[in-house]
């Protein structure tokens, strides 16, 4: 497994599937007022476990499009383009 982070190919993918971002926006939403409970995080794991909701094949890793989601999109500022 390489440790490398593809960030073109990842925005690509993300922008192909914006249901998983909007997921992942609506998840983030959801922990940060604590609707949850208060061990809830948006990490690999919340990630991983959206993935597998929507069957996604051929995805990148979770900590690819966390690392992606975290550093260029917010719902305010989609900079994924």
């Amino acid at each position: 497994m390489s440790n490398r982070i593809d960030v073109r190919e990842t925005k690509r993918w993300m922008m192909e599937n914006p249901e998983v971002v909007e997921t992942m926006d609506i998840f983030a939403a959801e922990i940060a007022k604590g609707s949850w409970g208060k061990d809830e995080k948006m990490n690999v794991n919340t990630v991983k476990r959206i993935l597998n909701d929507f069957e996604c094949e051929g995805a990148p890793h979770a900590w690819q499009i966390l690392f992606v989601w975290q550093k260029f999109h917010t719902p305010f500022n989609d900079d994924l383009k």
